[in-house]
């Protein structure tokens, strides 16, 4: 009887630890073995660094400015572009985009945001990077001097 709980509780002991083992009574057994956090990380997509904004008036179109972004790009090998969009400051409703930058690339120019379409034209721009197998990062807000108010 003490062998029988001994056995017992050695196979809930493996179980509980994430390990099983079956046995299926042939040559062969099946294991099974799980590590989420190796599961997790080997998707991982990390976003471009240095994100900035340099935001200035148009004279022509009237009433709109434009925005060069630029960043440093992901270090994530597979990176096949960039998607840049531009929000409301507050909101983060999409103005404009995404527009996509094939990578290497690491600056887009929009060059005519809407003065008053945002409420003084107040924005933010984003940038994210995206790998051949359609994987993404989070989106990464630019900086850029003062807050973004075209005027």
């Amino acid at each position: 009887m003490r062998l029988r709980r001994l056995v017992g509780a050695v196979a809930v002991g493996a179980l509980c630890l994430g390990v099983g083992t079956l046995d299926t009574g042939s040559a062969a057994f099946v294991e099974s073995t799980s590590n989420v956090a190796n599961v997790a990380s080997s998707h991982a997509v990390f976003p471009p660094s240095d994100v900035f904004a340099d935001v200035r008036l148009n004279v022509l179109p009237l009433l709109t400015c434009r925005a060069n972004v630029t960043w440093q790009p992901s270090t994530t090998a597979g990176v096949t572009a960039y998607e840049v969009r531009r929000v409301i400051t507050g909101t983060n409703a999409v103005s404009g985009g995404p527009w996509t930058v094939t990578a290497p690339g690491t600056s887009y120019n929009d060059s005519a945001a809407p003065l008053l379409g945002a409420g003084l034209g107040v924005y933010e721009w984003q940038v994210r990077a995206v790998t051949g197998a359609g994987l993404r990062s989070d989106w990464i807000a630019a900086d850029a001097p003062g807050f973004l108010l075209c005027l």
